[in-house]
């Protein structure tokens, strides 16, 4: 066994660099999904628990999974972290750190979390680990405003500022570029639902979901989120729109949507340095 084990090594040591990170990134992936799993699911259910007190049932969650090793943070660099590393551009930011009794990050033994019900029945949820992980779920945006919609240009929005924090949250946390990070974002409460526009008379037709979830994960390096954040959201949210009466956008659509987004960031504060 030993030898067989010794012969294994050798052959993945002489693989060329880059095949040998992929391989340690599935390595590491294999043995600490049960651990990351484990962390995920107790937050969802913490989640959706105060999301369905809220009375609601359409969401948005994101989680963020460190691959390569991060030097544990404290609660205090925590909090740091995520406020600096917050977009205010539209509504509450993903990971929002508030400073009122209710709904400010609390700290935990992992790490902190916060939970927040808004005045007018939003909800927000979100924890961060001392090891780097993320998770976040909130209410949708759409229903605050209306009932049975799914937004084209706010999911695009929404979903490009999550990128864009994950980004900053991680350079905050002093993650070097090359670093990988595993990205999931899901969409729920989708049956039913009607593909539509925040701009009123600008969507013709009716594209109805009778999918109740969507999933999509993916394993990148931190760098990409900076080169290629325009490519990686419409990909994200590719497998939403579809189920929407075979909705596809043109690549333009969607780039459109987001560079205006950018734009709006960019007025306020620097897109990716924190």
């Amino acid at each position: 066994m030993a030898e067989e084990v010794t012969d294994l090594i050798k052959k993945a040591m002489a693989l060329p660099v880059e095949a040998r990170m992929a391989l340690l990134s599935s390595l590491r992936d294999s043995l600490d999904n049960q651990t990351e799993n484990d962390w995920v699911i107790k937050h969802r259910e913490k989640a959706q628990s105060g999301l369905s007190g809220a009375g609601r049932v359409g969401f948005m969650e994101a989680s963020f999974l460190v691959i390569d090793d991060l030097m544990a943070k404290s609660q205090t660099e925590l909090v740091q972290a995520a406020e600096s590393a917050s977009i205010h551009a539209f509504g509450w930011p993903i990971g929002v750190v508030i400073h009122t009794e209710k709904g400010r990050p609390r700290p935990m033994s992992e790490g902190i979390v916060a939970e927040i019900n808004g005045i007018d029945s939003s909800y927000d949820y979100w924890a961060l680990r001392m090891n780097g992980d993320f998770y976040f779920l909130a209410s949708l945006f759409e229903d605050e405003r209306t009932q049975d919609a799914i937004w084209f240009d706010t999911r695009i929005v929404r979903t490009t500022e999550t990128f864009l924090f994950c980004y900053r949250l991680y350079k905050a946390l002093g993650v070097p570029e090359e670093n990988t990070i595993t990205i999931t974002l899901r969409h729920g409460g989708l049956s039913g639902r009607i593909l539509s526009s925040a701009k009123p008379g600008l969507w013709p037709g009716k594209r109805t979901s009778y999918e109740a979830e969507v999933e999509w994960r993916r394993t990148l390096t931190l760098a990409s989120l900076r080169l290629d954040l325009r490519e990686i959201v419409k990909a994200a949210l590719d497998p939403l729109f579809i189920l929407f009466d075979f909705f596809q956008p043109s690549p333009q659509q969607v780039y459109s949507e987001i560079d205006n987004f950018l734009d709006t960031v960019i007025r306020q504060q620097q897109l990716f340095d924190v």
